[in-house]
């Protein structure tokens, strides 16, 4: 009994303190993390393209084999497109990813497009559709088009994966597109 009680009162202390950061407009900080910076060389093949990031919630396949894809859950955050420029050689700067606890970042899903197209939409390879925080209604959803679809190719790497890579002394994790990103 003396159990149950101390796991009501612990759960009424979470809600509790879940009210008052709401209340508080400490929402997004208590539900965010903080994902490093990425040095990413080795892009020049795509210079003049524009590359768009999204930090996703993926599932493995549930059988591994070769060319078997993640199946996405959720787009947690989209950067603004970059360019690629002829050095090849991107920065991504370090992003606050929201998080629950049934959906959290654990790909970096990188997409190169035309140059021209602004918003990138990510679906899966079966067409089902990828939730994401940036469409706001069903209207707004029946907006987008084709097109917002379109990338010519996609990049993965898990969060395990990013943790194996070098780090400079600012915790910038370096990457190689060449060696480190498969599509």
């Amino acid at each position: 009994m003396n159990l149950i009680r101390c796991g009501l009162v612990t759960l009424f202390a979470l809600a509790t303190q879940f009210q008052t950061a709401q209340a508080n407009e400490e929402i997004l900080i208590l539900n965010t993390i903080t994902a490093n910076p990425i040095h990413i060389q080795g892009l020049e093949a795509y210079a003049g393209k524009g590359l768009h990031v999204f930090y996703v919630s993926a599932r493995e396949p549930a059988i591994s084999t070769p060319g078997a894809t993640a199946k996405v859950r959720s787009v947690l955050r989209a950067l603004p497109k970059m360019t690629i420029p002829k050095s090849g050689i991107v920065d991504i700067p370090n992003s606050d990813v929201p998080r629950d606890n049934f959906m959290s970042f654990n790909s970096l899903m990188l997409a190169v497009t035309s140059p021209d197209l602004n918003q990138l939409y990510l679906r899966n390879l079966d067409q089902t559709p990828v939730s994401d925080l940036r469409i706001s209604s069903p209207q707004f959803q029946a907006q987008i088009t084709e097109r917002d679809y379109e990338y010519e190719i996609l990049f993965r790497i898990n969060t395990l994966q990013l943790a194996k890579l070098p780090r400079t002394t600012d915790q910038t994790i370096l990457m190689d597109a060449k060696k480190d990103l498969v599509h």
